[in-house]
């Protein structure tokens, strides 16, 4: 086979990998609210279980792409990489907030930027957590580590909850909030990809 097919396809082949990507947090999110919506209905508790299902089917479609990603990415530098991390989930809450703020909605734009504030503290607290416990010297993990860790998931429940509960933002806006940080995993695999076709 011709060598520039090759390397054609095989960037084709990444393209459609890590456009794929994007599919998978909406995914565990939507299959969440499913399941949770028919518990809710049978159990008459709407909407405590699509809620928290909603959320617990987001958290797991963002696991599984920062495996993938994790598993997949081959940089030269992985602690660059992983320092660029919160600056693109930064880069992404600020557009998506102008952007809600120029569509002419500060009630979006303000739900956009409390899910988007609850997702990037999420992120800092488990990343805070792992990088502890992996590279700890001492035996124990010091308390406010495991403090924090553990209340990642109740933080973002208890702040979706309550907008639901009260409507004092749209509760879409906030969910989609929450999504940032696999925006900024896929702005920083969107540059792997690009480093990899330069090397190749």
């Amino acid at each position: 086979m011709d060598p520039r097919w090759e390397k054609q396809s095989n960037v084709w082949a990444q393209v459609a990998y890590y456009t794929g990507l994007g599919f998978i947090l909406p995914g565990g999110l939507g299959a969440g609210y499913a399941i949770g919506w028919c518990l809710d209905r049978w159990l008459r508790t709407s909407p405590v279980l699509a809620v928290v299902m909603a959320v617990l089917g987001a958290a797991a479609g963002f696991v599984e792409v920062l495996r993938i990603l994790t598993e997949t990415l081959q940089t030269a530098d992985p602690a660059r990489a992983e320092a660029r991390l919160p600056q693109w989930m930064a880069a992404v809450a600020l557009a998506g907030t102008l952007a809600a703020l120029l569509s002419g909605s500060a009630r979006v734009a303000a739900g956009f930027a409390l899910g988007a504030a609850l997702a990037i503290l999420n992120y800092r607290w488990l990343h805070q957590a792992v990088v502890k416990a992996l590279g700890a010297a001492e035996p124990r993990v010091p308390k406010r580590v495991v403090l924090k860790f553990a209340a990642r998931y109740p933080l973002a429940f208890a702040g979706v909850y309550l907008v639901y509960r009260t409507g004092w933002l749209p509760l879409g806006a906030v969910m989609a909030g929450l999504f940032v940080p696999v925006g900024g995993v896929l702005v920083e695999a969107i540059i792997q990809v690009r480093y990899g076709l330069r090397a190749s």
